[in-house]
């Protein structure tokens, strides 16, 4: 008997096995009834996908992961079914059908006649350089047009779903208080690692007076009709801007993951074009959606989804850092990405405001301006930069002596007055700005302050320390790569010291350790700003 055939006798009790099996014959472009040049195959946690010229073919891993039960042959087939019939509702004329992979006189094949031994769903193949992830990494990117359009079209898609209701007698607000619970549950075993105790505890504060502030707005939108069977995991990978647009991959496996109102969804791609740098995307799209819909929508609401969202995707991947099976390098880059996003969850909480970086040459103030600017979605003003233009050659700061050249008091007073024009015209646009310079003198610091003061707005002076060794490392490799617009250089840290006047207590300062990860330094910074000691 086929070993095949008495394994689905036996209740299916090695589908790994089979699927190895079944994954050699896919990976074989002479397999298909279609033509085709080759194969691609890619591979996620729960699915196995093969890429042909014109189709692809996607397998379900005969996993059970506790949200998702793949395990059985007869549940990849339903859930293969549920994909096709749901995904049709933003992707049109894609998903083509369910195809089974039949055994047939020892022989494996797509399609009848046979034993159906797996299941497959069969899509055309979208072109890959018309994805919204390709084309936000294009040097000629994305426009607001094509924003307004994928807007129109999500907002029309959302409102074309019937209103529904979450299953077991759940409210919208208990499954968001559930979802939330079992967030901070899985993720406490991260805590020093991937989120530091202050952002933990800020996110959850925040969480705890959000849902008691708007616990009747969350209600309200469910007796409108906003809670509807959504698509669960729209980001930026799943869209593609073709005519029309075209919305793949939503979540099949759980219905929990999809019933939600429809903010919820829509702020996970709003959120995923914050994080991929493009918060002007993020405000194109946000305003397109809610002319769109023409209906009131809550701003804060959407902040909350989006701190949710950001919150999921970095639980997801600090869960990955932690796998011991998987290689040390690929755990690093996963519990990067998890303080990546949680420190997006955390920069969405802080309303605008004036950070000034404070510290010697070699610091690590440009590393955490940078950091603190993508998760707050800040200006970031260099002192460096505007010094450029006071420089008579490109080479002068990299020779000048301590307070000379370009960097003599005149010059340096001037810059600083640049940097507050422009600080104090990007604040009045409602922005947070960070000044990111060495600010060692206290006159230079009082002055920010008072403008900050003048505004109305929390000014925070971050003064980065580390120990001498490794900033003057940073200093040499910095000089040698010769990429950097700082002009420090390692016979100037010893004498800038002497002249530098660091921050008293009486002034508004968080010290920070710029020895280790950066991230993680950002992380508690932001922590802080949201008004938790860390």
């Amino acid at each position: 008997m086929p070993v095949l055939s008495l394994q689905r006798r036996l209740n299916y009790s090695c589908p790994i096995m089979d699927q190895d099996l079944i994954h050699n014959k896919l990976l074989n472009p002479f397999f298909y009834p279609e033509k085709t040049a080759g194969v691609e195959y890619r591979e996620t946690h729960i699915s196995r996908v093969y890429l042909l010229d014109d189709y692809v073919y996607k397998m379900k891993k005969p996993v059970n992961l506790g949200f998702l039960d793949f395990s059985s042959l007869e549940s990849r087939r339903f859930f293969c079914e549920e994909e096709v019939s749901l995904n049709s509702r933003f992707c049109p004329d894609t998903y083509l059908g369910v195809v089974p992979v039949c055994l047939y006189k020892g022989d494996i094949h797509i399609g009848p006649p046979g034993e159906e031994i797996e299941y497959v769903v069969k899509m055309r193949r979208l072109p890959e350089d018309m994805m919204l992830n390709v084309r936000l990494g294009e040097p000629a990117g994305v426009g607001q047009p094509e924003m307004v359009r994928l807007a129109r079209h999500i907002a029309a898609s959302h409102l074309a779903l019937p209103s529904c209701n979450h299953d077991e007698g759940y409210s919208d607000l208990m499954h968001v208080r559930r979802n939330w619970n079992e967030n901070f549950r899985q993720t406490e075993a991260f805590i020093g690692s991937a989120i530091s105790p202050g952002g933990f505890e800020a996110l959850g504060n925040y969480v705890a007076g959000f849902l008691e502030d708007h616990d009747g707005l969350i209600d309200q939108r469910e007796r409108d009709g906003w809670v509807r069977e959504c698509h669960g995991d729209l980001h930026a990978e799943h869209i593609c801007l073709t005519e029309p647009v075209r919305i793949y991959d939503c979540i099949e496996f759980n219905r929990r993951f999809r019933i939600s109102d429809i903010l919820a969804d829509m702020a996970f791609l709003l959120m995923d074009l914050d994080r991929n740098g493009r918060p002007d995307l993020s405000a194109a799209l946000w305003q397109a959606y809610r002319e769109r819909l023409n209906s009131p929508v809550s701003g804060e609401l959407v902040v909350f989804y989006k701190v949710y969202r950001a919150f999921v995707r970095a639980k997801v991947a600090a869960i990955a850092s932690s796998q011991k099976e998987t290689p040390a390098d690929v755990r690093q880059a996963a519990r990067n990405r998890a303080l990546g996003y949680f420190n997006l969850a955390l920069g969405y909480l802080p309303h605008p405001s004036l950070l000034i970086t404070c510290g010697l040459m070699g610091t690590g103030k440009s590393r955490i301006a940078a950091s603190l600017a993508s998760a707050l979605r800040a200006e970031w003003i260099r002192s460096d930069v505007i010094r450029l233009g006071f420089k008579k050659s490109a080479d002068e700061g990299r020779e000048a002596g301590f307070l000379s050249g370009p960097y003599r008091k005149e010059t340096t007073e001037e810059v600083y007055k640049i940097m507050a024009r422009q600080a104090r015209e990007r604040l009045a646009e409602g922005k947070t700005v960070i000044l990111d310079a060495a600010f060692g003198d206290e006159s230079q610091r009082r002055r920010m302050q008072e403008l900050a003061s003048e505004l109305k707005i929390t000014f925070t002076i971050l003064n980065c320390v580390c120990p001498r060794d490794i900033a003057l490392e940073r200093l040499r490799s910095r000089h040698e790569e010769g990429k950097d617009a700082s002009d420090g250089r390692v016979e100037l840290y010893d004498i800038q010291k002497e002249h530098f006047q660091t921050p008293s207590q009486d002034e508004p300062v968080i010290e920070v350790d710029t020895s280790g990860a950066v991230e993680y330094a950002a992380n508690i910074i932001l922590g802080k700003l949201s008004g938790v000691a860390g």
